[in-house]
């Protein structure tokens, strides 16, 4: 049982329990007060260990300059878990010296020391990093190749795709593998799909799926066919990973490729992650977010999409209305009326600016829809123009949805407010 009596601030960030260390550290990282590097640094030279890792943490954190020396010292201290947090920190002290000192830990420390290592030289992005890093993905620990592959990729070198390469058809553990095919994708260059591909009908459907994850970040559009083939494959897990990899990639092919999904896939799953796909990309400012927005309009014609779609809709940015309200142009019917929805969802002036003019739509039943979409929503100031629509509209049902609505309007003396 912990002791009851008062700490001081040394001791709670030694406190025997890591998370409550972790949550100190956090809110001391928070306060960012002016005695912080002074009171820090004192700590760097604790005898406690706990207190020196943690003050590491809150001196690497921040970069103190006045701490710098005592964190790079405190890469070699006698207690690992004080070293892994000091050479973790060290590159945010001084890449140039931290540079030398983390070549060193690479060398000769402790597997869980040379993986920390591994992972801050992916923070300094010179040649003699790379080379440990090369190095290091045949180191005997799988934790040290595995940090040492996704600090590759945090390099962004084409020289480091080769060896990554061998790593994700070789590596003995599947997290490394894991590791490198992420990496491989990170890099890109000419040939990451060359190394990808093969990958996406390894046995472990994991690892299959990592590779489709990095082919979906790669430029070179020789992966859409690796893609396109895992979208119909049996194995809905694959398909999944696939539509992700369609979903990161964008443009119109992948559109296409994510509404047949959608519309076609046996697995709900995959149906809705197509669907999120589509939202993603309708959403973003890259080639295709036409496309997206398109194909999500299409399926408000099929029962079994429309109030997933009509929820996406409803959320994309304002910029969107425009093309969304081309669907009250749509061939279908059903399209149109549930154009009006989607543009009520919206909440947004623009968007009921468009459902406002659609009082005059040619098709009765958008009007129709119009008239019960205003009255839903409480709008002012169209008064006048129900009371026209219920005296003179071609069409009885449109008549009939304009009384409805007038009786619940506010006194026609209040008419001209803004509309919702």
């Amino acid at each position: 049982m912990y002791q009851s009596r008062p700490r001081t601030h040394a001791s709670w960030i030694g406190h025997p329990d890591a998370t409550v260390r972790q949550a100190i550290t956090a809110a001391l990282n928070s306060l960012g007060h002016p005695d912080m590097p002074s009171r820090i640094a004192r700590l760097l030279h604790d005898g406690d260990a706990r207190t020196r890792e943690s003050a590491v943490r809150i001196a690497g954190y921040f970069g103190y300059p006045e701490c710098a020396d005592a964190v790079l010292e405190r890469c070699q201290d006698e207690d690992e878990a004080v070293r892994r947090a000091a050479l973790e920190h060290a590159p945010f002290s001084s890449e140039s010296r931290a540079l030398p000192v983390l070549l060193r830990a690479m060398a000769r420390d402790t597997p869980r020391a040379r993986a920390a290592a591994a992972s801050a030289l992916g923070q300094i992005l010179l040649p003699e990093s790379r080379q440990a890093l090369v190095g290091a993905l045949a180191d005997g620990d799988p934790w040290v190749r595995y940090f040492a592959a996704r600090a590759l990729g945090r390099h962004r070198h084409a020289d480091a795709l080769a060896p990554l390469g061998a790593v994700a058809a070789g590596d003995r553990a599947p997290h490394v593998r894991i590791a490198a095919l992420e990496a491989i994708g990170v890099i890109d260059g000419s040939r990451a799909v060359e190394l990808l591909s093969p990958h996406v009908e390894d046995t472990d459907t994991a690892i299959a799926a990592a590779a489709l994850a990095s082919l979906g970040r790669v430029t070179d559009d020789g992966a859409l066919v690796t893609i396109h083939r895992a979208l119909r494959s049996a194995d809905p897990a694959r398909r999944r990973a696939s539509v992700t990899a369609l979903s990161a990639r964008g443009g119109p092919a992948s559109v296409a490729s994510l509404r047949w999904a959608a519309e076609a896939d046996a697995s709900t799953e995959v149906r809705q992650a197509a669907l999120d796909g589509m939202s993603r990309l309708a959403g973003l400012p890259n080639d295709g977010w036409e496309d997206a927005v398109d194909a999500l309009v299409d399926l408000m014609s099929d029962g079994k999409h429309r109030d997933g779609v009509l929820d996406v809709l409803a959320h994309l940015p304002p910029t969107r209305v425009d093309r969304v309200v081309r669907g009250l142009a749509h061939p279908a019917a059903k399209v149109r009326r549930a154009t009006i929805e989607a543009l009520t969802r919206m909440k947004r002036p623009e968007a009921s600016a468009c459902v406002r003019a659609s009082l005059d739509h040619e098709d009765a039943s958008v009007r129709e829809a119009a008239v019960i979409a205003l009255d839903r929503i409480g709008a002012r100031g169209v008064f006048r123009k129900l009371s026209a629509m219920a005296a003179t509209d071609t069409d009885a049902a449109v008549r009939r949805a304009a009384a409805a609505a007038l009786f619940r309007q506010p006194d026609p003396e209040g008419d001209g407010g803004a509309g919702g």
